[in-house]
């Protein structure tokens, strides 16, 4: 699911176990992580969630995370 840095907090503490992934959409592996993340089991997905952050669209969120 992608998000905006705005989203992303509330969605963090909303949730016991997340995974971030952060990237950009010109780099290629993000669609191979993403295919990845939509392989896993069910069982696996049911209990973790997933987010994507562009660091395009997040220019000022990725300099206070860098």
């Amino acid at each position: 699911m992608k998000m905006t840095c705005e989203e992303l907090r509330p969605f963090l503490a909303a949730h016991e176990f997340t995974v971030v992934h952060f990237d950009a959409a010109w780099d290629g592996y993000g669609a191979i992580v993403r295919g990845k993340i939509e392989a896993l089991p069910t069982e696996l997905r049911s209990l973790v969630q997933f987010a994507y952050v562009d660091f395009d669209d997040e220019q000022e969120y990725a300099r206070e995370l860098t």
